[in-house]
């Protein structure tokens, strides 16, 4: 047979988190396990070892992973300079959509309660705490004028809040009846 070619790290890593995100967005934390997640990408578990100290350490970096691969669907067209805000709202929430579609299992993962640990709950957290501010400078920098009288970073926040709640809500739809037309 002909000698098997070493991965390198980078794949072998991507490998990993590739597994990692079927398993626990189809699974979840709490019921997969590394032996599986280790077998799922094609390597042995104290390579995976090398790469991730616990299971809890993979759920985070699979979930920052994922919330990177969002980001940077849905604020390129949320800060265009070509387009008008409501132009910039329907393309940003449009690729948040086609995100869900393409990638179920990421978009599951990124919104779907974090179970009881307390560390990935502060993380899940501190990610949506960031994605709600990222969202909120992006409404204000797009003309945002809150009532007379009400903070305008509290008012961005706020609208931060439901259009992040909106996009979820749009993006399971999306996902269960996949023949609607996502414009």
């Amino acid at each position: 047979p002909a000698p098997r070619r070493r991965l390198s790290r980078q794949r072998r890593r991507t490998l990993i988190l590739d597994a990692a995100l079927t398993a626990f967005a189809i699974d979840g934390y709490k019921r997969d396990s590394l032996d599986r997640i280790a077998a799922r990408s094609g390597i042995s578990k104290p390579v995976l070892y090398d790469h991730f100290a616990s299971k809890r350490e993979l759920y985070i970096a699979v979930l920052a992973q994922q919330v990177d691969a969002l980001r940077g669907r849905v604020f390129p067209p949320a800060t265009s300079p070509a387009a008008t805000p409501r132009e910039r709202l329907r393309l940003s929430v449009l690729a948040a959509l086609s995100f869900a579609r393409e990638r179920p299992s990421a978009w599951r993962l990124l919104f779907q309660e974090p179970i009881g640990d307390v560390e990935i709950a502060r993380a899940f957290g501190e990610m949506r705490a960031a994605a709600t501010d990222a969202v909120a400078a992006v409404i204000a920098a797009n003309g945002f004028k809150p009532p007379k009288g009400v903070d305008p970073d509290l008012a961005a926040r706020a609208a931060a809040g439901m259009l992040m709640a909106a996009a979820e809500s749009l993006g399971d739809h999306a996902l269960e009846n996949p023949s609607v037309d996502l414009d």
